[in-house]
């Protein structure tokens, strides 16, 4: 277990994950690795019975085996399943691909902007910026 403050790092060096249900399972996923998610056993627990649990190999209960698990977790089936997760929360998970899409969504956002004003100037003169 990794005690330490810095995240991010362990993405590159494991080869596989088990993970909680958080948005840890989330980045896991999307570092297309064969990815187990452990499932509470409290019955109090709150899980989605949708979303990335039904997707994505599990651990609880009924397949208590981690090795198992992870066995499942690296066939092209699951591996495929994740992939799909990953780019339905993320969209292309490729290096530099987020912040190609942040720095195109800014610079539409100054471009909206700026039509925005020369319309207003248009409209009601300098004084409406």
């Amino acid at each position: 277990m990794d005690r330490g403050p810095s995240v991010g790092w362990q993405w590159d060096v494991a080869s596989e994950f088990v993970v909680d249900v958080s948005a840890m399972a989330y980045d896991a996923v999307a570092s297309g690795k064969p990815t187990v998610i452990v499932v509470p056993a409290s019955a109090d627990a709150e899980v989605s019975t949708g979303g990335i649990v039904s997707k994505i190999t599990t651990l609880d209960a009924s397949h208590p085996d981690v090795n198992i698990q992870l066995q499942l977790a690296a066939t092209p089936e699951a591996l495929a399943a994740g992939e799909a997760v990953a780019e339905y929360h993320f969209g292309e998970v490729s290096p530099g691909a987020q912040i190609k899409r942040f720095i195109a969504a800014t610079l539409q956002v100054i471009e909206e902007r700026r039509n925005a004003l020369a319309e207003r100037r248009t409209e009601y003169g300098p004084a409406a910026e």
